[in-house]
């Protein structure tokens, strides 16, 4: 991984990587004999850290759109794709449920998140609470807060399910956290 700044030995920005020397000090012996010092290792950017030859075959994948994204199919192979609210930025989305919560025909969504596994320095990605999407039918979505919806999921979730009710009511909506507890949901009228 890496971020753009500016330079130290020019008047330009460059891509350094954003990787703590002491983590790839102990990842690699190629890093061992290169870089002896944090120092030496903060001039390193990504066309002075690995040779060409080391660099040869390697697969680059860049990412320019990171958006959490409502996609419509509108047929023949093409797409069209619009972002959610900022509501639904602030953190990793693991899961979707898709149903129509509200009753209105149209249908919502029910998004859980979050991500406790990082790498220690970059730390958690935990600032979604889980989110009820009210749509419009036509690819639209307002954000409905945790106290007017009553849906919250806080923790490191990963998926959520809908779960017909045995007795003929209303769906139940059930969130899993790793290493936490079970969530389950009931519609209530809004």
């Amino acid at each position: 991984f890496a971020h753009f700044r500016k330079d130290f030995n020019s008047d330009g920005y460059a891509s350094f990587p954003v990787h703590f020397w002491g983590d790839i000090y102990g990842q690699s012996t190629l890093f061992r004999s290169r870089y002896n010092s944090y120092e030496h290792y903060a001039e390193a950017n990504l066309k002075t850290l690995l040779s060409k030859e080391e660099l040869d075959g390697a697969l680059t994948l860049t990412g320019n759109y990171d958006l959490s994204v409502f996609v419509e199919n509108l047929g023949n192979g093409t797409f069209a794709y619009k972002a959610l609210p900022w509501q639904a930025q602030v953190a990793p989305v693991n899961d979707v449920a898709v149903l129509d919560y509200n009753s209105d025909g149209n249908l919502d969504l029910m998004l859980v998140g979050n991500d406790y596994g990082n790498e220690t320095f970059i730390g958690r990605y935990d600032a979604f609470n889980g989110l009820l999407l009210k749509g419009d039918g036509k690819g639209g979505f307002t954000a409905i807060g945790s106290n007017e919806s009553g849906f919250l999921v806080p923790g490191d979730a990963k998926n959520i399910a809908t779960v017909k009710n045995a007795n003929g009511g209303e769906p139940y909506i059930i969130a899993t956290q790793n290493r936490g507890r079970l969530l389950v949901f009931k519609r209530t009228e809004m």
